[in-house]
């Protein structure tokens, strides 16, 4: 019986220690506080010292004057999608660790008691361990697998900052944008007042027929409304930078934001090499072709799997009164199957990806195309305004000098100012048009042809601070 009772202890202290380690295993849980989480979105600010230290880790110190560059990286420090993009990395990174892991060796006791009439001892205690060992590479291709799907999200979180940059560039430019003809509907206000002053003191004079007095009066109250809606477009524009950058609105008064980002594009891009670099380079392309990858190994692990694992191990037995030792080896029969049904779905799923690989890089082309053919456009469509705006400079110069000389009168020198100031506003327009297909080229091809950020595709997991969020 002193064997028996060894063993029932030997299996109580098991199964305490096995107790003991889930217990420990189970960590507290963490609950999310939507008040503190408002509440830390609400007092985000530029001015936040974890991101200035973001900025010069980043080689970009802070200056007075927030740029393109400066606004991508408090995006990029602020955004919940790149936290999002951030986390699918540090998920992806675990699933290698996870490939990599062995499988625990199996342990199992067994505990039979039988008549005990003329039996030395009626009882049979069996205890063995097994260790499986994983035959043809399985480990090695889902390690594979596992290092591809990180390669595909750190593809992600590169594509992930891109998107924010566009979306902080877009927003710049809105701004910049209703900031300038908010400043040339003031202009106008202004020669518009004139005039209608003028005509109005020559009407009561009779130097004016009522007509040109009306007409000036309405262009007058035309030009303060249109004051007005471009201080609503201003104020619109202004909330949405605070959103793509992810901060409140009041984080952007008084700071002052540059336009360095919108100065003359190059006259001409090498646009072979950009549409070459794009279709293999891209970070949602190389993302893809990491897919790609992952699938195919995730094909040859099902092809491997038609050999079993095998399972082997020693075993102790007191049978009775006697010790017994053996060596136990196990393994699943492929008998009613040899796995053909995952290997389909393995094959299938590696043809589906090349498929969506080469659908991707096919609209890619298109994408590319169409945005250098309305940059080419909008391009020219600027240079025309551009030569009407010096066309009409040219015009007020001229009156200006007549002015000087008294061969025309101030009314005839507004009139041609306010021409001038319709050409400016057209050739704002115009720019804007041209910034925006600029950007959708910039998008098309992922190359900032303007400056631009660098480290953008060189973001990965740990990049971006913790606690920035």
């Amino acid at each position: 019986m002193a064997p028996a009772m060894a063993s029932f202890r030997s299996a109580s202290l098991i199964l305490a220690v096995v107790s003991t380690l889930s217990a420990c295993a189970t960590p507290a849980p963490q609950n999310l506080a939507p008040e503190l989480s408002a509440q830390r979105i609400e007092q985000r600010s530029l001015a936040d010292p974890r991101l200035l230290s973001f900025l010069d880790a980043s080689g970009l110190p802070f200056q007075q004057k927030w740029d393109l560059d400066r606004l991508t990286l408090a995006a990029l420090y602020f955004r919940p999608d790149m936290k999002v993009a951030d986390a699918e990395l540090a998920l992806a990174q675990a699933g290698i660790k996870t490939a990599r892991e062995r499988p625990n060796p199996q342990g199992s006791l067994s505990l039979e008691r039988a008549n005990p009439v003329g039996l030395v001892s009626p009882w049979t205690i069996g205890a063995a361990i097994g260790v499986v060992l994983e035959l043809f590479h399985k480990r090695g291709e889902r390690i594979e697998q596992a290092s591809d799907l990180a390669r595909a999200a750190r593809h992600d979180l590169a594509a992930a900052a891109w998107t924010v940059r566009s979306s902080v560039r877009s927003a710049m430019l809105d701004h910049r944008s209703a900031a300038a003809q908010l400043a040339l509907a003031h202009e106008r206000l202004v020669v518009a007042t004139e005039l209608a002053h003028m005509l109005d003191d020559r009407l009561q004079l009779g130097g004016a027929s009522s007509i040109d007095a009306a007409q000036a009066e309405s262009a007058r109250q035309q030009a303060a409304l249109a004051v007005a809606d471009q201080q609503h477009n201003l104020a619109a524009a202004r909330a949405a930078l605070a959103a793509a950058v992810g901060v409140p609105m009041a984080a952007l008064d008084g700071v002052e934001i540059g336009d360095a980002a919108f100065a003359a594009p190059p006259a001409s891009f090498d646009l072979a090499k950009l549409r070459r670099d794009a279709l293999t380079g891209r970070a949602d392309i190389q993302a893809a072709l990491a897919r790609y990858d992952a699938a195919d190994a995730a094909y040859r692990l099902e092809l491997a799997k038609r050999i079993p694992d095998l399972t082997l191990g020693p075993s102790y037995t007191y049978d009775q009164g006697q010790n017994k030792i053996g060596l136990n080896a196990a393994a699943a029969l492929p008998i009613f199957n040899q796995n053909g049904g995952p290997i389909a779905e393995g094959k299938a799923r590696r043809t589906l990806a090349a498929a969506q690989f080469e659908a991707l890089q096919s609209a890619l082309l298109g994408k590319i195309d169409a945005a250098v053919t309305d940059y080419r456009a909008s391009a020219g469509q600027f240079a025309a305004a551009d030569r009407l705006v010096a066309t009409e400079q040219g015009r007020v110069d001229k009156l200006q000098r007549q002015l000087s000389v008294g061969r025309i009168d101030r009314p005839a020198l507004l009139a041609e100012q306010a021409n001038l100031l319709a050409a400016r506003q057209a050739r704002l327009t115009a720019l804007e048009i041209r910034e925006k297909s600029l950007g959708a080229l910039e998008d098309a091809v992922q190359v900032p042809l303007v400056g631009g950020l660098e480290i953008l595709p060189a973001l990965t997991v740990g990049a971006l601070p913790k606690d920035a969020r």
